[in-house]
């Protein structure tokens, strides 16, 4: 709500930086690009970081597949400028930038990768230097953002399209966030769509098909069918099949269609 939120900082401007016990800032929560303009307007700092390095409200929306609020959090300020913030922004000549004259990962885009769970559902995780870490999450962080051109040129530059960071993949990250086009394009290049992974605390061993059957993403599940995907795959933490996913969240025609499928 805009105007309650313009109206309680009328009152109390300091609750504009203010920051939880996570040292997240209202910055930081914002899920529409125009909630970040009255923020940024009214003096939220975009530099402020969680209690790991890197976790700022621009990572913050980039993980979580938010570009509009990415793109304009990005128009203040870019902290942490590394990979991530590159691949997340869509930006090809700040990704170039990112690798040294011998094709080496720049210290500066390996920087700052703490920072990865944009909720404290998500289970442990630890980041590592290894060039081929930075440009496999670089490649999934394009892919939950939908830019293909930014994913392309991280695959020419050596990112794996199986390539994992906290044991997700870009499949599983664009489905997700049904990226119809990016889903697309990472099955012509051979993703497998029966790759199991983690999203958050509640998806453990999870396939794209999972994903897409709990959201009712009809297209992206259309795609994942064409492509081989299996459903009677069980995910690790509830052993249900997709279809029974679709039941749980609400879609019982298409958990029908899904067990018909099975057969």
């Amino acid at each position: 709500d805009l105007e309650a939120v313009a109206g309680h900082l009328d009152a109390e401007p300091e609750l504009v930086n203010a920051v939880a016990s996570t040292q997240k800032s209202a910055l930081h929560s914002v899920g529409s690009a125009e909630m970040a303009e009255l923020l940024l307007a009214r003096g939220a700092d975009p530099r402020i970081e969680t209690m790991l390095p890197g976790g700022t409200a621009l990572l913050h929306a980039i993980i979580w597949g938010w570009p509009d609020v990415a793109a304009v959090i990005a128009a203040a300020d870019r902290a942490p400028y590394n990979m991530r913030v590159a691949a997340g922004l869509n930006d090809l000549e700040a990704i170039e930038d990112g690798f040294d004259s011998n094709g080496a990962v720049t210290d500066a885009a390996r920087a700052k990768r703490a920072y990865y769970r944009p909720n404290y559902g998500w289970f442990p995780w630890e980041s590592s230097d290894d060039d081929q870490e930075v440009l496999d999450e670089a490649l999934i962080l394009a892919a939950t953002n939908g830019h293909l051109e930014a994913a392309r040129l991280l695959v020419a530059k050596g990112a794996r399209i199986e390539g994992r960071a906290y044991e997700t993949t870009p499949l599983l990250r664009a489905t997700f966030r049904n990226r119809i086009e990016m889903v697309d394009w990472l099955l012509d290049q051979g993703a497998d769509p029966n790759a199991t992974g983690w999203l958050g605390g509640h998806a453990k061993g999870v396939t794209a098909l999972h994903l897409a059957a709990a959201d009712n993403l009809g297209e992206v599940i259309e795609r994942l069918r064409e492509a081989g995907a299996d459903p009677s795959i069980q995910d690790d933490l509830y052993h249900s099949t997709p279809a029974g996913w679709a039941r749980f969240y609400g879609h019982p025609d298409l958990a029908k269609r899904l067990a018909w499928w099975r057969r």
